[in-house]
């Protein structure tokens, strides 16, 4: 699977240039729009690919204090915020290694 897209002034994002330092995200006000695909090996050219996804990396809706958690059965995770969350299973089993988690927002 790749990801890929654009940040600000249409500067292409990818995998690649994240890696190498890629765009600065860091900022209050950092949106991006991206996208992920299947490549075909064969081909070189896209299996498939998702819409494109707007983003604000400086003002996301869910946040967590730490990236990892271990996924012991009936775990909780703290969040800050409400809406859909991509949840990956580092070591699921095949076909349950990732999930949206809709997450609603606090009643008063």
């Amino acid at each position: 699977m790749k990801f890929g897209g654009q940040g600000h002034a249409n500067r292409t994002l990818d995998l690649e240039s994240v890696k190498d330092g890629g765009p600065d995200l860091t900022g209050a006000d950092a949106p991006i729009t991206y996208w992920g695909a299947t490549a075909n090996g064969y081909t070189g050219h896209d299996q498939d690919r998702t819409e494109a996804v707007e983003y604000n990396v400086g003002q996301p809706k869910l946040s967590t204090e730490s990236p990892l958690y271990v996924d012991n059965g009936g775990a909780q995770i703290p969040v800050d915020g409400s809406g859909a969350a991509l949840v990956f299973h580092l070591h699921g089993a095949v076909g349950h290694r990732d999930e949206v988690v809709h997450v609603p927002a606090p009643t008063s």
